[in-house]
Formats: C-alpha cells, sequence, structure tokens
C-alpha cells in the first residue's frame, strides 16, 4: 500500500521487471482511521522519502497531490489472513493503527512500525497501546536486523 502516486508507479514497474505480477497487488492509498477521506500529500522536492500528509491549505502548493485515504481494516478485508504489517506513514502512524485496529486485535501480525514520537499526538499512548495489545515492549531493529530491546524513555525522546 502506498499514498504517493510516483512511488506506486515504481512500484508497480519493479513488481512487473521481477515477475511478481501474480503475487503482488500494489494499492495505492493513504492509510488513516475513515474510508474514502481526501489527503493533501506533499513530496518535498529531491527528498520522496520524506513524503507526508500535510493541511489541506496546502492543497495546490508545489509538490502536492490530493491522495484518498481509506482504513487498513477495509482495505485488506477480504484477506484470509495478515501475518506481517511493515508500516511507515511518516506521523500517521495512530491513525493508520486505529484503522487497522480490527486485523491487529484478530491476527496479531508482526508488526514493524517507524516511530518518531514528535510526530505522533499521544506518542506515550501508542506505546501503551501496543504494549497492551502485543504484551512486551517495543523493540529496536539493529542495523544488523538483530532486534534489541530499547527503553520506552529512548522511543518518547
Amino acid at each position: 500500500i502506498e499514498a504517493n502516486p510516483h512511488t506506486a508507479k515504481f512500484l508497480r514497474q519493479t513488481v512487473h521487471v521481477n515477475g511478481f505480477d501474480e503475487r503482488v497487488r500494489v494499492i495505492e492509498n493513504a492509510l488513516g482511521d475513515t474510508d474514502d477521506q481526501v489527503f493533501t500529500f506533499h513530496t518535498p522536492g529531491g527528498e520522496p522519502k520524506n513524503a507526508r500528509i500535510v493541511s489541506d491549505s496546502a492543497a495546490g502548493s508545489a509538490d502536492t497531490v490530493q491522495v484518498t485515504g481509506a482504513r487498513l481494516d477495509t482495505l485488506l478485508a477480504d484477506w484470509p489472513k495478515v501475518d506481517f504489517i511493515k508500516m511507515d506513514v511518516e506521523g500517521a502512524e495512530e491513525a493508520t493503527l486505529a484503522g487497522a485496529s480490527g486485523l491487529i486485535e484478530k491476527y496479531r501480525p508482526e508488526l514493524l512500525l517507524e516511530f518518531n514520537s514528535h510526530r505522533c499526538i499521544d506518542a506515550a499512548g501508542l506505546l501503551d497501546r501496543l504494549e497492551a495489545l502485543y504484551g512486551h515492549a517495543a523493540r529496536h531493529v539493529h542495523h544488523d536486523s538483530a532486534l534489541v530491546a530499547v527503553s520506552r524513555e529512548e522511543l518518547l525522546n
């Protein structure tokens, strides 16, 4: 699932070139806690990896495009199972997780979440909800791919 239309185009090409058309479906949507909401998506010039949803007042300015949002629960409602979710939503973690709450509660998939406490409305509350749901504290993915314990204080600062 990719909100950025430009990145989704390249993702589709990569899927095709590598022969995964039969196994991979690229869904072009922003994720959130409601369906059919229209968002203004901003891609900073020269920094496509830092694209994010911005206020609607920025609509029409350079490097913005309108994208449609949906709940992950809705988009994947017909999937038989969800085992793993990798999430990099540039500050929309709380809304995206709220929109995926049904899938997460039902399947308890492994969750790899890029987390920046300064972009959250209630970072401590988000950690509380995830720890209660999964039964353990968050861990950090080390540069060698090992899962390493990380303190709550480190995550929140």
